[in-house]
Formats: C-alpha cells, structure tokens, sequence
C-alpha cells in the first residue's frame, strides 16, 4: 500500500507529528537537510518558494533569525547513548531551516536589489540588523552594492541597549529584551 505524499500549500501550518531530533552541533549557525524527513522537506521547500515569491517579507525574515537563533543556543547539551549532542523539537527546527534559507537566497546576486529595496523600507528593522554581529556585514554589503544606506532617520527617544544574553539591540525603556525575552540585569 503506498504511503500518502504531503503535497504543499501556501500558508500550511507544518504538517508532521511533532518528534524530536539529535544534533551533533547546535542548530544556530545551519540546520543541515539530512535531519528532516520526505514530507518535512517537502514543506520546508515550499514554504520557502513561498517566503522567496514575497520580498516584502523578508526583512521579517532577517529580524526572525536573530530571535531564533538565541533559542537554538538556549538548548541544553543533551546524552543519547554515548553521543552528546543537542535535542531540537521539529517544530522549531523546519520554520528555523525555512527562515535561515531564506535569508540565504535573498543574499544572491539578483535578489540583492529588491533586499535593499525592503531594507530601506524598514528603517527600524535595518537598524536593528545593522547592529547585530550575526547580519551587520551581510546588510552594509547589501546596501553598498545597491545605491549606500537609506537616510537615517532620527534616533530613537530612548537610546538602544544590547542584550547580554542574545546580542540584540533593543529600547533602554524595555524590562526584556524583544527578541529573546531575556531580562536587563
């Protein structure tokens, strides 16, 4: 009898029975392919069709992966057998692997200009990921290949701070940091 194939459409919620999954590495710098299952990858895969079809929402996209990958580094070392490793639930790691692709592919060559385009349509969100180590280099490069950076608006009221546990940037007033929730000592 043949198994049903998982057929993608837009706006799915992720289709698997939630599992959990053992990696060697932890998941914040790349989830590799070869941890998901057929149906995994096939929602995987469209999602990021999906995502890559829309450029309005990939600065979305961009400030996501900040918040992401704090919690990826957040996952205590986990034992399985005589392995030590991290365990991922696949329900945070399929929308990580779609939100890390798609940052990938709108860093090609021919979707450099419509980045540029939504970065500067977002001043808030661009300064944040200027400011952020992980993505500064990615979008000054960005920006510098497609006309230099955007007028800058005025600062912010309040000044930013950076969070201690995950590296963002966020408003002096906030009690949690807005991406990772982390408290200000």
């Amino acid at each position: 009898m043949a198994r049903h194939q998982y057929v993608f459409r837009p706006h799915d919620p992720f289709p698997c029975r939630p599992r959990r999954i053992f990696m060697a590495t932890p998941a914040n710098d790349g989830v590799p392919r070869s941890v998901f299952r057929r149906d995994e990858l096939t929602w995987i895969d469209g999602a990021v069709a999906d995502t890559m079809s829309r450029p309005e929402t990939w600065v979305k996209i961009w400030t996501n992966v900040l918040g992401l990958r704090a919690d990826a580094i957040r996952v205590d070392p986990a034992r399985t057998g005589s392995l030590w490793g991290f365990l991922y639930d696949s329900n945070f790691l399929a929308p990580f692997a779609v939100h890390q692709q798609v940052m990938a592919r709108s860093l090609r060559p021919e979707n450099r200009p419509a980045l540029a385009v939504e970065f500067r349509h977002h001043p808030s969100e661009l300064e944040l990921l200027k400011g952020d180590d992980y993505t500064c280099s990615a979008v000054n490069g960005v920006l510098a290949e497609n006309g230099g950076p955007p007028q800058v608006p005025a600062p912010p009221s309040e000044p930013l701070v950076r969070c201690d546990y995950c590296g963002s940037s966020y408003k002096q007033g906030e009690p949690r940091c807005t991406h990772c929730g982390a408290r200000r000592e």
